[in-house]
This record gives C-alpha cells, structure tokens and sequence, in this order.
C-alpha cells in the first residue's frame, strides 16, 4: 500500500504542476514567447500544448523521483 500511495502522490504532483503551469502559460513572457515560436514553428497549438506540458511535468517528476530515492537511501 505505501508503494501505490507514493506513486498517487507523485501522479499528483504532476498534475498540480501540469495544470498550473498550463493556466500560467499565456501569463509569463517568456513561455508566451517560446509558445508562439513553437506554435509558428509546428503549426498546431494543442500539439505543443500537450508537448510543453509533458516536458514539465516529466522534470517535476523525475526530480521528485530523485529527491524521493535520495532521501529514502539508508546511510
């Protein structure tokens, strides 16, 4: 049971990022801008929507995974 709620935790997790970053998006400068290039550059703006929202919440959650592992290893 510890194993399924730590991997809830973590779905989670991604989704809290996912979906704030994806209500921030036209908000920040900087991601509007690389929105917009992207956008140009692909031609469809719910493919790089979706490729955007996947790289971040991939990193999150690798980074959690990680920070999780490092925590957890016995000394």
């Amino acid at each position: 049971m510890k194993g399924l709620g730590t991997l809830v935790g973590f779905w989670f997790l991604g989704f809290v990022v996912g979906l704030v970053g994806d209500l921030l998006l036209v908000k920040a400068g900087i991601i509007y801008a690389l929105w917009a290039a992207l956008v140009a550059f692909l031609g469809n703006s719910l493919l790089v929507q979706g490729l955007l929202i996947g790289i971040a919440t991939g990193f999150i959650s690798m980074v959690s995974v990680l920070a999780w592992a490092y925590m957890s290893k016995e000394r």
